[in-house]
């Protein structure tokens, strides 16, 4: 049995009263790539903000939500923790997260060398040791340090701002690294690239990763494991074989088809319809007005989350007993 990391257990998040992600539970297990998927608007980010607790002021989590850590002596639930001490002692430390976007990601003001020594400054990391750690993550990103160190981001490319970006995150040793849409708005030889690297960097530093996309294509070449979200909340999870040789879901297959394979010589099919509005979402099954297989219980009662076969689970009546 694999050894879990962090564990996420009923998390409910809401935003003016309006419920974005509903019941949400999974296990990341150490050394693993562990994907969300879902259209925009989904609910992936607020999931990954919920662990770095960096969710606006207007959000709220239900009390009986839990994000348990494991690396500690016990596990620690992060949700609990004051927010001090998760500044000092977690954020950044233990889990850090790349951000989506490079370009406002970093600040256009200051130089490359100069947000390694920000970073190093608020987590009171001496100087000298933050510049050589900076100097070996950037060799290990495939950039010349001597070079980029100097460097302001917009004289960078996307590419390697992107590359800056994932250094910067790594410059405290964090166990788990969450990457939240790491190659978007990048060339596709860029991108390969960037998957390349990160394979890369999680062997050389004992990495686990919490991967968020949109692109389920680029999930295939990463992951171990796969939850695919729809309205909040995960409908389909099991390792990468399963959910793209035998997913179950109608939701998983439609992501599925709109996505061409190499040597496929036919139009890219879609899904109908347009995702959920929070504010009245539909009863039952939340995909059901776009699924070519709804049924009348599908309008009427939301499906369990279930096992079908071994560690692949799917909500949806087409394999729930009534």
């Amino acid at each position: 049995m694999s050894e879990i990391l962090l564990g996420v257990k009923n998390l409910n998040v809401s935003y003016f009263n309006t419920k974005v992600v509903s019941n949400i539970y999974f296990n990341i297990f150490k050394g693993e790539t562990y994907a969300l998927v879902g259209e925009s608007g989904c609910g992936k980010s607020t999931i990954a903000s919920s662990i770095m607790r960096t969710l606006p002021e207007i959000a709220h989590i239900d009390a009986d939500s839990q994000i348990l850590y494991y690396a500690s002596p016990h596990p620690v639930d992060l949700l609990k923790v004051p927010e001090y001490e998760f500044s000092n002692n977690f954020r950044w430390r233990e889990i850090a997260m790349v951000p989506q976007g490079a370009l406002n990601s970093l600040n256009p003001t200051i130089r490359i060398k100069d947000h390694f020594m920000e970073t190093a400054r608020a987590h009171n990391l001496d100087k000298k040791e933050a510049l050589e750690k900076a100097w070996k993550l950037l060799e290990a990103v495939k950039l010349d340090p001597h070079r980029v160190l100097s460097l302001y981001p917009i004289e960078m490319s996307g590419g390697m701002k992107q590359r800056v970006l994932i250094a910067l995150a790594l410059l405290l040793n964090p166990k788990l690294l969450i990457l939240d849409e790491p190659t978007t708005a990048l060339d596709v030889l860029t991108q390969r690239e960037i998957l390349i690297m990160l394979n890369e960097l999680k062997a050389k530093y004992g990495l686990t990763y919490m991967l968020i996309s949109h692109d389920i294509a680029l999930v295939a070449d990463i992951a171990d494991r796969v939850a695919i979200i729809y309205a909040g909340r995960i409908v389909e999870e099991s390792n990468v074989e399963n959910i793209f040789y035998n997913p179950k879901h109608p939701y998983t297959i439609g992501l599925l088809k709109a996505v061409l394979k190499l040597g496929e010589f036919r139009e890219p099919e879609t899904i109908p319809g347009s995702t959920p509005d929070y504010r009245k979402l539909p009863p039952g099954c939340k995909f059901h007005p776009r699924c070519p297989f709804a049924m009348d219980i599908c309008r009427r009662e939301e499906p369990p989350f279930i096992e079908v076969e071994k560690d692949h689970f799917v909500s949806c009546w087409l394999y729930a007993k009534r």
